[in-house]
């Protein structure tokens, strides 16, 4: 829709976020993720496409391509997620960036609604932990989710 038609979808947009709904740019780097969708659209954050994140720890040019978009994602106001993260360097080296979240493996594999419910629970109780982690403590049957001692 936002290729076919742009003024309409940027309306739309508008429309959503005036309700208090906040816009992610996925992929950013890679297809239709632009520069100019930064311009012309109500995004508040942008999400770092994983074929930049995946190499940062060993590939100095992704390393300043992440760099480079973590710090005009900042300027713009906006908050920044890294897509694919899968091993503790790549976080370490997002967090010394100043990104704000990450998401991919390191963080928890897809899980259904059910699991994944218990786990965001069990995160804002706990701090932050691999599913694995807090499985035993979680009564998955129970309507919230909620943690078992």
């Amino acid at each position: 829709m936002l290729l076919e038609d742009p003024q309409r979808a940027a309306d739309t947009l508008n429309g959503l976020t005036g309700h208090g709904v906040k816009m992610s740019l996925d992929d950013f780097g890679t297809g239709y993720s632009s520069l100019v969708h930064l311009r012309r659209l109500p995004v508040s954050e942008l999400k770092i496409d994983r074929s930049f994140v995946a190499r940062l720890a060993v590939d100095t040019e992704d390393a300043e391509i992440v760099r480079c978009t973590v710090d005009l994602a900042h300027s713009l106001g906006l908050l920044v997620v890294a897509e694919g993260v899968e091993d503790d360097e790549t976080w370490e080296r997002l967090r010394d960036l100043g990104c704000d979240a990450v998401q991919g493996w390191l963080v928890a594999a897809a899980m259904p609604p059910g699991e994944a419910t218990a786990w965001l629970l069990a995160r804002g109780e706990h701090g932050w932990r691999r599913p694995a982690d807090i499985a035993a403590q979680v009564d998955l049957d129970h309507p919230s989710g909620q943690v078992v001692q």
